[in-house]
């Protein structure tokens, strides 16, 4: 858990400006001669303001489930909630993804979020199913996530020395 939190938060982090005046890069821009509409501010890292959470809670995950949840509730304490975007998974991913929105049982059709913004996947990818076609199905919905601009961050329960090459490239 020590490694977890650092490693979150640069994965689902972007340069955000600071309040702190960018001393280095304003003397270099009026030694140029440039005129200055607004301070430089140093840059940092931070959050990313907009993180779209998908929640797997399939039977091969149950033992998992609180786990998923827990790790939830303390992104939203570091974060906060606006710009969270949690969707639990409702259908099978090939296809149109079915998702549902916590506490709700009406399923939508899951829409990638604008290209960049980071998506956290917490789920077993179909690893622990017995389906081949789960697989197949999280494998195209990578795919999917890429070609919008997305690359997936997923917290797998499954031991990386198991991991499927196709899953890891997609």
């Amino acid at each position: 858990v020590s490694r977890l939190w650092p490693f979150l938060r640069r994965v689902l982090s972007r340069s955000v400006a600071s309040r702190e005046p960018d001393v280095a890069g304003l003397l270099a821009r009026l030694t140029r001669g440039e005129a200055l509409h607004a301070l430089p501010l140093l840059a940092r890292r931070g959050w990313s303001p907009r993180i779209a959470i998908v929640v797997d809670y399939s039977r091969s995950t149950r033992p998992f489930h609180e786990d998923f949840n827990v790790l939830q509730r303390a992104l939203e304490r570091r974060h906060g909630r606006l710009g969270l975007e949690p969707a639990i998974v409702a259908s099978e991913p090939a296809g149109d993804l079915l998702v549902r929105a916590p506490l709700q049982s009406v399923p939508r059709r899951w829409l990638p979020p604008p290209p960049g913004t980071p998506v956290l996947i917490l789920g077993d990818l179909g690893m622990l199913s017995a389906a081949a076609e789960t697989r197949r199905g999280w494998e195209q919905f990578g795919r999917r996530l890429r070609a919008a601009g997305c690359r997936p961050l997923v917290l797998c329960p499954v031991p990386a020395r198991l991991h499927a090459a196709s899953l890891q490239s997609s």
